[in-house]
């Protein structure tokens, strides 16, 4: 009889088991999308936004650069000026042109050297047998024999004298005078003597002088920092770099 009930209760016990597994299950409730941060919605519309004008200026920076630039273009035997998207701007006219220095260029017309500016007006008359760039605000031009300087309205600064000049750099300039050549400022007096076979603009306070078959570089006061010695023995001091004191 008690194994007749234990029996019993072992059934409803396992009834009740599985009815509990058959039991269907409760659905999982579906969550809903999370929230949008409009904050940083809007932080990243104003950031695209404000970038915007930003790239639009540079591209109209960038194009008013190559408008502005004037590079030497030839044409049926003529020269004139193109900006740097390649449109003509100064139409060929010229027998000869330089690039614009200090926006002012060397042109020749008729077998005479003048100056224009950027928009191809001439702003010195074509005078003079042979001219160079302007620097320093001043541009080396020879009349008749000799070599003197003008500035940029065309007046003499200083007066045609050297059997050769070179434009300014650094406030002194190349001249030669019986076949040497030194340095002059901007008042055109003589701060470095000729005695040089060849002489070089100064850069960066250094500039490169052959005598003799020998080269050394002077600093502006006309002193060796590197003792003349044989072209292919000395070290190239270019790019700035300066060279220690010379042996004692």
């Amino acid at each position: 009889m008690k194994k007749l009930h234990f029996l019993m209760i072992a059934i409803a016990l396992c009834g009740l088991t599985s009815c509990n597994k058959l039991k269907p299950q409760t659905p999982a409730t579906k969550q809903p999308p999370a929230a949008t941060d409009s904050k940083s919605t809007k932080a990243d519309k104003k950031t695209k936004e404000s970038s915007k004008p930003q790239i639009d200026k540079a591209t109209a920076a960038f194009q008013a650069s190559l408008s502005q630039e004037r590079l030497p273009v030839q044409n049926s035997g003529k020269w004139g000026y193109s900006d740097g998207a390649g449109k003509i701007v100064i139409k060929p006219q010229f027998d000869l042109v330089f690039e614009f220095s200090e926006d002012i260029a060397v042109v020749q017309k008729n077998e005479k050297w003048g100056y224009i500016d950027k928009k191809g007006k001439l702003i010195i008359k074509p005078q003079f047998n042979q001219a160079l760039a302007f620097s320093n605000g001043l541009a080396p031009v020879k009349i008749g024999e000799k070599w003197g300087y003008i500035d940029n309205t065309g007046n003499i600064i200083i007066k045609p004298q050297f059997d050769e000049a070179l434009p300014f750099s650094e406030g002194l300039a190349v001249v030669q005078i019986d076949e040497k050549k030194g340095y002059i400022n901007k008042t055109g007096n003589v701060v470095i003597k000729p005695q040089f076979d060849e002489a070089l603009p100064f850069v960066q306070g250094l500039a490169a002088v052959h005598k003799q078959n020998q080269q050394g570089y002077i600093d502006s006061s006309g002193s060796f920092i590197v003792d003349p010695q044989p072209a292919h023995t000395i070290p190239d001091y270019g790019g700035g770099k300066k060279p220690g004191k010379k042996n004692k």
